[in-house]
């Protein structure tokens, strides 16, 4: 399912409520039948919430820092680190040169295939994408689609795209509302 609308529509503030980063102003929302006001941890255990750009990373680590140091914060062991590790940067097409440096250095697309491989390698059954394609070229944006699109078929993950790419997400999510 995809988002789209104007700036200030809500699409950022859904997604961030659904990922337990803010308490609804009403309401509640349920994730995975855990509720985002009464039951967060519970939420969180079910959510990659990848936001729009590289902010959502510790700057002065490397890209391979980064994504070991989330891993590991949601329990997987070495072994499988490593495993989620190298598929989840060839499928994002991460090379080592840039993993090597800085996430800083990154640009901005090169943050964006950073976010969706972190996504990749978490076991969650939901996964919340803040404009997955920001800073992509055309040729990286179909890619990205597709990839996404894929990963919801074949890990029954359920997604969730907040984009200003209504046309380009239309080809590839089952459902799309425009917030206005």
């Amino acid at each position: 399912m995809a988002l789209t609308g104007a700036n200030g529509t809500g699409k950022t503030t859904a997604l961030d409520v659904l990922a337990t980063l803010l308490l609804p102003t009403g309401g509640d929302a349920i994730v995975c039948g855990a509720s985002v006001r009464q039951s967060p941890v519970a939420v969180r255990r079910h959510v990659a919430y990848c936001p729009a750009g590289g902010t959502s990373f510790w700057p002065r680590l490397t890209g391979r820092e980064n994504l070991t140091c989330f891993a590991e914060l949601a329990g997987l062991g070495d072994d499988e680190v490593r495993r989620r590790f190298d598929q989840a940067v060839a499928r994002v097409g991460l090379d080592d040169s840039v993993l090597a440096r800085e996430v800083r250095t990154y640009s901005d697309g090169q943050a964006q295939r950073l976010n969706l491989a972190r996504a990749l390698m978490r076991d969650a059954s939901v996964w919340l994408l803040d404009e997955p394609t920001r800073s992509l070229d055309a040729a990286a944006q179909t890619a990205t689609w597709v990839l996404i699109r894929d990963a919801a078929r074949h890990r029954d993950v359920s997604v969730l795209v907040a984009t200003h790419d209504a046309a380009g997400v239309a080809e590839y999510a089952d459902s799309v509302v425009r917030l206005s």
